[in-house]
């Protein structure tokens, strides 16, 4: 709709554009200050063109693979966590409930990958529990009619240095893969999830989120 819009209203400014070049005034004064117009207005779209492209390239670093970028430590407002991302990947949405925050990090639109955190506070589940609670959830994903194929051959119970986690892969759609982790810290179910273009290697992948599960930390 956006691009729809940007074509009709191109084809209006150039059509009146052209009536002004097309017409000529017999009064010299008129045509001078018209020639003028024209060339300050060249100047101005082409700074406008300049500046969007110096935009894009120090905003979004094209150049810039951020499977293998520096981290950098993010507050999470709402919740007791900071954790590490690939600098230059901005905070794209949050939501915030009772027992629930939602952090959206990223736009496909201009990144390589989204970044979802999930905060779910069960203060019940202590972290002795959590094996025992991940592999349920396992064994629920595995016997839910519901879940496709793809996803119950994906799932993986691991036991990382960080504690235990339960891992699977989604495919929501055709070019798009989701990596999910869910694990317990201090009182709250954490699920993140990576999201990028299927083409990715998944080692890429499980790389980066080891050291975005590992840098999760308790800021109270």
């Amino acid at each position: 709709m956006v691009d729809m819009w940007a074509h009709i209203g191109g084809g209006i400014a150039g059509f009146f554009c052209s009536l002004l070049m097309i017409f000529n005034n017999e009064n010299a004064l008129v045509n001078r200050i018209k020639n003028h117009f024209f060339q300050f207005l060249s100047c101005v779209l082409f700074m406008v063109y300049l500046s969007s492209i110096i935009f894009v390239i120090t905003t979004y670093r094209p150049w810039q693979d951020k499977f293998n970028a520096a981290l950098q430590e993010i507050p999470l407002s709402g919740v007791p966590f900071s954790v590490d991302l690939p600098e230059g990947l901005a905070l794209k949405t949050s939501e915030h409930k009772a027992d629930h925050s939602i952090f959206i990090f990223g736009d496909l639109a201009f990144d390589q990958m989204m970044i979802e955190l999930q905060f779910f506070k069960d203060s019940s589940l202590r972290h002795e529990l959590a094996e025992e609670w991940l592999k349920l959830q396992q064994k629920q994903l595995q016997t839910d009619p519901k879940m496709g194929n793809d996803l119950r051959k994906s799932l993986d119970f691991r036991k990382p240095a960080s504690g235990p986690e339960l891992f699977y892969k989604l495919e929501p759609q055709g070019e798009i893969a989701a990596f999910t982790y869910v694990f317990i810290r201090d009182g709250f179910v954490v699920k993140i999830v990576f999201i990028t273009e299927q083409s990715v290697p998944q080692p890429k992948i499980e790389k980066l989120a080891r050291r975005v599960i590992d840098s999760l930390k308790d800021v109270h």
